[in-house]
């Protein structure tokens, strides 16, 4: 048990700021803490001194706050006061914490007479003998006065006895119970008359509801291949990406072999030893209700279909977890694939993890072509893709020249332009304007004396969809050599 200086203002700092009325003059008032705390249990004991004597309502309700605040299953809060504040009308306080406790109590105060002068308290009760020595056989009387000594110090004596109307009050309870079983048995006929009215009666024709069309279930809104393809070079097609598998780099668990791999769309069932290939494109963590352990949701996908790759552990790990999967990266998991009773939808619990590669996507073809009709994200409405990235993707697969037609504007021109110049590679970027004039102007000649190699007008075009398009370089940028 934990004692110190504190106030509760400071141990239970999350609630106190809250607090009306009488919670907050406990809070306030509250002096010689000592705290006692079951983390296992999750449940709280303070004892603390007060100076002045407060209803077991308000104690109670406070310990709510604090219950529900910190998520413990049970608080309890053990006042103590100055034995010169103990009086007579202490002792319906004093019944109200015994009916708490849990012995034989309810509903043998509910009626009751008190004598004494302090030292000696009598409770006359009306009830018969064999109600008294059930309260004997419970020690009752020892459970009161045992309270009173916790809280106050005070030794009394508590004797319990029947009230001298303990049978007039009895014959009274027996009468009222005899009404009340009247009263029911009275309810039941009237309901079994209902009922035999009801079978009686003809029932009338209901339509019968037409039935609704049940709907094949998909596996993906996308056509695709229900099995992987094991492609040469360890390479693996699953769902819409090619994954590279020749240099896994493990991650979690232990190595594993990458075979019998299904596309996302073909789990259907819950497995043992599940392997598949994914993508992750999303990540999500959210703490328990205790605090004490966090879990975690990794959404995995193939672009064909998806699946979410689900752990529960402690706090200290979180770190360590979150650092597993990183979204745009490609992996290989392991493990079991399971229901989720809440969401009823199927999900991977892993055991192992190895981050493998997404084959980039190649031009194999023998004779390049040259693409004459691009827009980026400089032409509104028209793309999303950069300038720069065209650039490094028509250097990658080796096409010699490109063609940027945005509409209306040459701002991409300078970005691809840089590009180039820093990939130092054999590429190309032409950029067009569309005119706004009914007719093209004729084709201004090349400037007198400029080099062959002068990026220059070369001349007018008109695209597929008839714009018509200012060309410029005519020829592709040249190789740079590095030192």
């Amino acid at each position: 048990m934990a004692k110190g200086s504190r106030s509760l203002s400071e141990i239970f700092s999350r609630v106190a700021d809250g607090l009306t009325g009488a919670g907050r003059d406990i809070f306030a008032e509250a002096t010689d803490l000592q705290l006692r705390v079951d983390r296992e249990a999750r449940m709280a004991e303070v004892r603390c001194r007060l100076p002045r004597i407060y209803r077991k309502r308000d104690l109670y309700a406070l310990e709510n706050v604090i219950r529900e605040g910190y998520d413990l299953t049970q608080v309890r809060i053990l006042p103590r006061y100055d034995a010169a504040l103990f009086s007579m009308d202490y002792m319906s306080e004093a019944l109200v914490e015994a009916g708490r406790i849990g012995i034989v109590c309810h509903g043998f105060f509910d009626r009751y007479e008190l004598e004494g002068n302090g030292d000696d308290v009598t409770i006359s009760i009306p009830f018969s003998k064999g109600g008294l020595t059930l309260l004997s056989l419970a020690e009752t009387a020892r459970v009161i006065e045992g309270i009173v000594y916790s809280e106050f110090g005070k030794q009394i004596h508590v004797d319990l006895r029947q009230s001298g109307d303990a049978e007039e009050a009895y014959a009274e309870y027996m009468s009222r119970q005899l009404e009340k079983l009247n009263a029911s048995s009275a309810a039941i006929v009237e309901e079994h008359a209902r009922l035999e009215a009801m079978a009686s009666s003809p029932v009338p024709d209901v339509p019968a509801e037409e039935e609704k069309p049940v709907l094949p279930r998909t596996d993906s809104l996308l056509e695709g291949n229900p099995e992987a393809e094991e492609l040469p070079d360890n390479r693996i097609r699953c769902g819409r990406i090619t994954f590279d598998c020749s240099e896994p780099k493990l991650v979690f668990g232990e190595e594993f072999p990458i075979r019998g791999v299904k596309p996302l769309r073909s789990i259907r069932s819950a497995a043992r030893g599940a392997v598949i290939l994914c993508e992750i494109f999303a990540v999500d963590q959210k703490e328990t209700r205790r605090g004490d352990k966090v879990m975690f949701t990794f959404a995995g996908t193939d672009r064909e279909a998806s699946i979410y790759i689900k752990v529960t552990v402690p706090a200290e790990s979180a770190a360590e977890t979150e650092a597993l999967f990183s979204k745009g990266k490609q992996y290989a998991v392991r493990g079991t694939i399971k229901s989720d009773k809440f969401d009823n939808d199927l999900y991977m619990q892993f055991t192992d993890i190895m981050q493998v590669k997404e084959e980039a996507r190649r031009d194999r073809a023998e004779e390049k072509r040259v693409e004459l009709h691009l827009h980026t994200n400089m032409s509104a409405m028209d793309a999303l893709i950069k300038a720069d990235d065209i650039v490094n993707t028509a250097a990658k697969w080796g096409h010699r020249a490109i063609a940027i037609t945005d509409h209306g504007n040459l701002q991409s021109f300078p970005i691809a332009m840089l590009a180039n110049d820093i990939a130092g590679r054999t590429s190309a970027s032409t950029a067009s304007s569309q005119c706004s004039r009914s007719k093209p102007p004729a084709s201004p000649p090349p400037p007198t004396g400029s080099p062959k190699s002068a990026r220059s007008c070369s001349g007018t075009g008109r695209s597929p969809s008839g714009s018509t398009h200012l060309w410029t370089p005519s020829v592709p940028f040249r190789r740079t050599s590095r030192s």
